[in-house]
């Protein structure tokens, strides 16, 4: 649920501002980042 609440909020912010593309692509590229992170992390403690 934490997922679908951080994301959810995410976007609904991203609707309330003013669309920036550059923000957007730097936004997704920490997001995929932390993914991997945290990916890692679980597989390496496996």
């Amino acid at each position: 649920m934490k997922f679908v609440r951080t994301r959810g909020f995410a976007k609904q912010t991203m609707l309330c501002a003013k669309y920036d593309y550059k923000m957007d692509i730097a936004v997704k590229q920490e997001e995929a980042f932390e993914d991997g992170m945290n990916a890692g992390q679980q597989k390496k403690s496996h």
